[in-house]
């Protein structure tokens, strides 16, 4: 039965709705039902639904424009009341089910968990991809923050796929009028979190007043960003806007879509800000390509023009916020936020940098009887300003140059974070501009003075990156040891000198001869010993992250330690792929704590990292060649002439594949398909005319890379 539509001209506004959204191709006519529509095949059911409720949650802004809620609203508690009562006693493990929210992705429930004890969002997915949506929880799960709404569990019901949230019971920021100084700190404190979100490699790309939720039933007001949902989405240029067009930057909406980075978050904070403080979007029009239009060419109206409330120096941050140009605004969602910490404390911000006498002005009323010694000092000063003057400009123009190949790089990393969730595909052209990137740092890090330990950081996280972990863990060194020493750059150092002493010590294992423990020691007492005593640095305190922990741990040769800290780490982020790719590497150096640990395979050979891995990082080539090796070695272990044994060494295989996908002109990739294949022949002799075959596909297909092939045949000569 469908829902009632007892609300006055609300069938009006669900058929504009379907012409706006472009379901229905010519205006509707002053007749048109809805159930005629569906009965002429014109809407489904679902689309019917869906436009009833998002017409009932329009929001109209006095004086301003109305928006349907799929360009201003999302499904979340609290928004707008249901359509009708529809309830379920149980789902899964779920109890007592009240539908709270209803949008494109899915229904939305308030649920009980009787497993915890406690109430959730309950987001069942629909729609003809649902997978794509599922990446908003792998996307919301990696990030620990209490201004980002947590996730809970992610699971498939009898083919109906799920999430559960943290349950929000909020408001939309702006939507009730209150403090600005409150409402600033919130929007501070929503920065943070996507800051938080950006650290992890991850875009939110849909933020709006919707999607930050102020929660006032704790001792003090939180705000909450919420629904990530299209942080992994990849659209095509053709298929519209990315995002909710009110909101969305200039690159959203171009036609030919720019480059998207942590610059068009910025701009979606500030564009909420504006509308909170307001209560107006910052541009509006009757339909979606003139707000397009307007987003990309106009500027939007002053927002003191809106709201006298609204202070110069704060219309300075929101206006700065929303450039057109990214690299016209914070360069990062840290920034913004800072920049309303300083509003918020009176004190000079850098959005709208006073004059020199402006800020001796303010700062002279604050502090008087200081001012008047500081104007002797000053006058006995002036012989040397220009010398300083000079001197700051430069240390300007370095730490701008530094800044812009900051942004780059981090631009770079977020595209290959996400390539390597998408499956098998030539990576080289992105890893070459990332090279390119580093190579210009490494070239200026003479002339950056005091800015040299942050560029050698950069320079750290960009080969980390690449997983080139030598001259990743050699910068990390420069710069710790010139004092660049902060929580993040400590995990970072000692991580990078972890993965490079297994690294090492794995190649070191594989030599001959008498001098390999040696050389093992020698790797352990360069890089294993200093980098454990990097990670004790926060060891023990509230700064220390599962993940560091766990790498610790690891120096110290306790691998129960390992795998308590590293499923800790998964448990808080269960999408982290490199927490598992260490678990899985651990698990091969020490199978019996792993088994302590639950983290044993199964019969078919399949672990929970194995599994994890499979699942969510199909393009990553080192992922792909740490499961080659696993299941290489497993191979071996299962019985002879089986088909166990068969399946296994075909999963090798084409792990190995993948991997010689992604990086088509590294030998080890070949090698270790190469070397794979003559172990199947020897361990199935009733099958080696196919590995025979596969083997010389391998080498055939390597002649298509000259220096390739020239470097494999030496390789195979060596053996």
């Amino acid at each position: 039965m469908p829902p009632p539509v007892p609300v006055p001209g609300l069938e009006a506004r669900a058929l504009a709705l379907a012409f706006r959204e472009g379901i229905l191709r010519e205006p509707p006519a002053t007749d048109d039902r809805l159930e005629d529509l569906v009965a002429r095949g014109l809407l489904d059911a679902e689309e019917r639904d869906r436009l009833i409720w998002e017409a009932l949650q329009e929001d109209e802004s006095p004086g301003g424009a109305t928006y349907p809620a799929c360009w201003t609203m999302g499904a979340w508690p609290d928004l707008a009341p249901s359509p009708g009562p529809m309830e379920m006693d149980r789902f899964g493990a779920y109890e007592s089910l009240e539908l709270i929210g209803v949008g494109g992705q899915g229904r939305v429930y308030r649920a009980f968990d009787p497993r915890l004890r406690r109430q959730v969002a309950l987001k069942l997915l629909q729609g003809a991809r649902p997978e794509a949506h599922l990446r908003e929880a792998r996307a919301q799960a990696q990030v620990e923050h209490r201004n980002v709404c947590r996730v809970y569990e992610v699971g498939d019901v009898d083919g109906q796929p799920y999430i559960a949230l943290q349950l929000i019971h909020g408001r939309p920021l702006g939507k009730e009028p209150g403090d600005l100084k409150e409402t600033v700190r919130l929007m501070r404190d929503a920065a943070e979190g996507v800051h938080a979100a950006h650290r992890q490699g991850l875009l939110h790309l849909d933020l709006k007043p919707s999607n930050l939720l102020v929660s006032e039933e704790a001792s003090d007001t939180l705000i909450f960003v919420t629904d990530f949902g299209l942080a992994s989405e990849i659209r095509q240029a053709g298929e519209g806007p990315l995002g909710s067009p009110p909101y969305c930057a200039p690159e959203q909406v171009a036609r030919a879509r720019a480059p998207m980075d942590q610059r068009t978050d910025v701009y979606g904070l500030g564009a909420t800000l504006y509308a909170a403080l307001t209560g107006h979007p910052p541009f509006e029009a009757s339909s979606l390509t003139d707000l397009m239009v307007q987003i990309q060419e106009r500027d939007p109206v002053r927002p003191s023009a809106l709201s006298r409330a609204v202070p110069s120096d704060l219309e300075a941050i929101l206006l700065k916020a929303m450039s057109k140009a990214p690299e016209d605004r914070y360069a990062t969602a840290l920034a913004f936020a800072d920049d309303l910490e300083r509003w918020i404390k009176g004190m000079p911000t850098h959005a709208r940098p006073p004059s020199w006498a402006g800020r001796m002005a303010k700062w002279a009323r604050r502090n008087p009887a200081a001012s008047l010694s500081l104007g002797a000092l000053i006058l006995a000063s002036l012989g040397g300003g220009l010398w300083a003057q000079r001197a700051a400009a430069r240390r300007r123009h370095t730490k701008a140059l530094l800044q812009t190949y900051s942004e780059d790089m981090r631009t770079m990393e977020l595209r290959l974070y996400a390539m390597r969730m998408l499956p098998p595909e030539d990576h080289r052209r992105i890893e070459a501009d990332l090279r390119e990137r580093l190579r210009r740092i490494e070239d200026s890090l003479p002339d950056m003075g005091d800015l040299a330990p942050a560029g050698h950081y950069e320079l750290g996280l960009g080969y980390r990156s690449l997983r080139e972990w030598e001259p990743s863990a050699r910068h990390f060194k420069a710069a710790w040891d010139a004092g660049f020493r902060t929580p993040e750059s400590a995990e970072a150092t000692g991580i990078a000198y972890g993965i490079l002493t297994t690294v090492l010590s794995q190649e070191a294992q594989s030599q001959q001869g008498p001098g390999r423990d040696a050389a093992i020691a020698e790797i352990q007492k360069d890089w294993g010993d200093p980098g454990r005593k990097v990670l004790e640095t926060y060891a023990g305190t509230p700064l220390e992250t599962p993940y560091s922990a766990a790498m610790e741990a690891y120096h110290r040769h306790d691998f129960d330690g390992v795998f308590t800290h590293c499923l800790e780490a998964v448990r808080r982020q269960p999408w982290q792929v490199g927490v598992w790719r260490f678990i899985l590497t651990c698990a091969q150096e020490d199978p019996e704590a792993a088994a302590r640990h639950g983290l044993a395979p199964d019969a078919d050979g399949y672990s929970l990292a194995v599994r994890r891995l499979t699942l969510t990082a199909p393009g990553d080539a080192v992922s792909q060649d740490v499961l080659g090796g696993y299941w290489s070695g497993s191979a071996e272990q299962a019985p002879k002439e089986s088909d166990a044994r068969h399946q296994r060494f075909l999963r090798a295989f084409t792990a190995f594949e993948n991997a010689r996908t992604i990086e088509p002109d590294q030998v080890y990739a070949f090698q270790r398909s190469l070397d794979l294949c003559e172990a199947a022949m020897a361990s199935e002799p009733a099958r080696k005319r196919e590995w025979e075959a596969r083997r010389l596909g391998i080498l055939d297909s390597a002649r298509s890379e000259p220096a390739l092939a020239a470097a494999l045949a030496q390789a195979l000569a060596a053996k």
